[in-house]
């Protein structure tokens, strides 16, 4: 694996300092090539860190523990390293997958964007220790953050009303597109997200899919996108929604 590799592997997993994420963030407005890479370590980093919080591999017998603790060898493969191996893997298989034609992209950037953020969000929404960057405390901080880095100006809906409490914030990218995605908690049930990203194209009507962890519903304006996306029912996402295009004309 190249040293680009590893420090994309590494912005995936949130290990970089400033100076280095600006650096890679760079690069990923240019190179389609470390886009599709950093789709595949974000994968990565989320499954292994769902795998690893399950409580089959907490419980191990004490015994089995004891004994591991016994035999090991002086010095371990660094986590980074095992991240990297496992990255490598997957991208063998997705460029396998890719020479055969499989897993054909959407048709169109909207498209694209509102596939990834339904195939992602179940798995960033359950590592609740990594959910957000800025948290809820810092709302003027993450509403200046979005606005720098999306250029929209969007005031953090209050969600209250249906339930839902503010966790904060944090910035992904999807091919190579910033989008800005605010969380929202409720006990027992997956985080919802509300997603914004700077999209130019034909203006899209709201449209709700159904997929099998989350529900979603997107639109666009024409120049930008939105996609709020939840284990909730259609009509939470439609009051989501409505709460959002408020705060929009309130902003403009």
């Amino acid at each position: 694996m190249t040293d680009k590799e590893i420090h994309l592997l590494a912005y995936a997993d949130g290990e970089l300092d400033a100076e280095e994420t600006a650096e890679v963030e760079r690069l990923l407005e240019t190179d389609p090539r470390a886009q599709r890479q950093l789709r595949i370590f974000q994968k990565t980093a989320m499954l292994l860190r769902v795998a690893c919080a399950e409580g089959f591999y907490r419980d191990v017998p004490e015994k089995l523990v004891s004994t591991v603790q016994k035999d090991r060898p002086s010095s371990l493969m660094p986590r980074r390293r095992m991240l990297a191996m496992a990255a490598s893997f997957l991208l063998c298989v997705f460029g396998f997958a890719a020479g055969y034609g499989i897993g054909t992209r959407p048709a169109s950037p909207y498209e694209e964007l509102v596939s990834e953020i339904a195939e992602y969000h179940p798995i960033y929404a359950r590592d609740a220790a990594h959910l957000v960057e800025i948290p809820a405390s810092r709302v003027g901080d993450l509403e200046a953050w979005i606005k720098d880095r999306i250029g929209r100006k969007l005031a953090v809906p209050d969600l209250s009303s249906i339930g839902f409490e503010l966790a904060g914030g944090r910035m992904l990218v999807v091919h190579g597109r910033s989008v800005g995605q605010i969380l929202y908690t409720r006990p027992g049930m997956l985080p919802l997200g509300v997603c914004v990203a700077a999209l130019a194209g034909a203006p899209q009507a709201d449209r709700i899919e159904h997929h099998s962890e989350a529900n979603l519903i997107s639109w666009s304006d024409g120049s930008y996108a939105y996609v709020a996306v939840g284990d909730v029912p259609d009509s939470v996402l439609h009051a989501v929604a409505t709460r959002i295009s408020a705060e929009l004309r309130d902003g403009a």
